[in-house]
């Protein structure tokens, strides 16, 4: 969720402008300089153990499936576990023809 700078303008008016990413102001009102970014690192860094807790959390332990499902997408997803993808059936058949053909073709039956 991207939250809006915590400066203000010269006029005296709020900033608009999101805040960076962990941070607390925009690239306009500091969020530029090394030392902002690498707080906001930290303060990212921080909540990451916590977070990932609570998504373990979640996962295991929720009582209705339909909570526990999303964390345990998310947590797979991080590991690298994705989705098994649809196959059509028509391709697969495709392919075998195809497969067939060529062996067919290089005589590789004929060896057999």
């Amino acid at each position: 969720m991207k939250r809006p700078c915590t400066a203000h303008r010269t006029d005296g008016q709020p900033c608009e402008a999101q805040a960076i990413r962990g941070g607390n102001v925009c690239r306009v009102h500091g969020g530029s300089a090394p030392a902002v970014k690498a707080a906001a690192q930290r303060r990212l860094l921080d909540a990451a153990d916590p977070v990932a807790a609570e998504l373990v959390r979640l996962a295991l332990y929720a009582e209705d499936p339909r909570v526990r499902l999303s964390p345990i997408k998310d947590l797979l997803d991080r590991a690298g576990i994705t989705q098994a993808k649809q196959v059509d059936v028509l391709t697969v058949s495709f392919l075998e023809a195809e497969i067939a053909r060529m062996e067919a073709e290089l005589g590789v039956n004929d060896a057999a």
